[in-house]
């Protein structure tokens, strides 16, 4: 997961949970499922810095989840889940459909807590995928400073309200019994995860020669990830709803260059993509009945897309509110 070592660093993630469920058949197809939810304190904090450095807070304090989508390789389908809003916290959601675990590549950025690369390895009985949580104490030391645990230690107090809440699960479901795992926490028939949260994180800070320190560097040591089963077999009616679902989504063609990779995006592309979630915030803001929130969504849209074509959309969304 490409936001997860940000997550599990910054002491403004601590409001934002993320699950990252990967799921894997006997044919080396499957999905990659994630999960999202902003709380209303996370948003709070986004609107402070934006107001701090002069920008417009952003309309919401969800990113568009299927963007971590964005240039993968071996994805051959996306399909966006809804965006919800019920004030207290705004949830998202994105699959990504495969049809070969060994195809899946999703590029990191060059600089920052996004440099790694997202991958995939399959056998007939293991899987094996990047560390989200690796080398993560060294990446917050590079980038904010050789004091920045010593600073958090310090305001520890601080840092534990604004996690509260705070969880990132990695999950895998395999087809077949495991038997042993790497670098995941529990397992439990065909499925294994780890997880950090708040209070491993804080209680880290609180007493780095504690078992939860202990632990927590052992998740962030792991350079991969990887589980093993025996007995391989889905059930057949397991099996034949997962082939509909995959030539479902295969043939609705949500995403533009679904049905084989997703490299070919243009940044326009991209940025329709981050209308169109906004416009669904806005939608849903509506339905609740939070017409002014939805009004402050759709005029940030026009604002910073004022030409894009799909930000029309948002235009006759705003005009039928006045």
């Amino acid at each position: 997961m490409r936001g997860a070592a940000l997550l599990l660093a910054s002491g403004l993630g601590g409001c934002l949970q993320i699950e990252e469920i990967v799921t894997l058949f006997p044919d080396g197809s499957g999905k990659i499922e994630l999960r999202m939810a902003s709380s209303k304190a996370y948003r709070a904090v986004l609107d402070q810095k934006a107001r701090a450095a002069g920008r417009t807070p952003p309309a919401s304090g969800l990113p568009e989840v299927g963007l971590f989508f964005h240039k993968a390789e071996g994805i051959v389908a996306l399909k966006p889940g809804p965006v919800t809003d019920d004030g207290a916290w705004e949830r998202g959601s994105a699959i990504g459909y495969f049809d070969d675990a060994n195809k899946v590549r999703i590029p990191g950025s060059k600089e920052g807590f996004f440099d790694q690369k997202y991958y995939l390895r399959a056998t007939s009985n293991s899987l094996t995928l990047n560390n989200p949580f690796r080398d993560v104490e060294a990446k917050y030391l590079r980038i904010l400073g050789p004091d920045a645990i010593e600073r958090l230690r310090v305001e520890r107090a601080r840092f534990a309200a604004e996690t509260q809440g705070m969880r990132i699960t990695v999950r895998v479901v395999v087809p077949g019994s495991v038997t042993d795992t790497w670098g995941f926490t529990s397992k439990e028939g065909s499925a294994a995860a780890v997880a950090v949260d708040n209070e491993l994180m804080n209680r880290y800070l609180g007493d780095p020669e504690s078992d939860e320190a202990r632990r927590a560097k052992e998740i962030t040591a792991a350079s991969e990830l990887r589980v093993v089963w025996t007995d391989a077999k889905v059930d057949a009616e397991r099996l034949a709803a997962w082939k509909a679902e995959l030539a479902e989504v295969k043939a609705t063609g949500i995403v533009p260059g679904v049905g084989g990779d997703l490299n070919d995006l243009t940044d326009d592309e991209v940025d329709r993509l981050f209308i169109e979630a906004q416009i669904k915030i806005a939608r849903e803001q509506i339905r609740q009945g939070r017409e002014a929130k939805a009004r402050a969504t759709l005029e940030s849209v026009l604002k910073d897309y004022p030409k894009a074509k799909a930000a029309q959309e948002a235009k006759k969304l705003l005009e039928g509110l006045k």
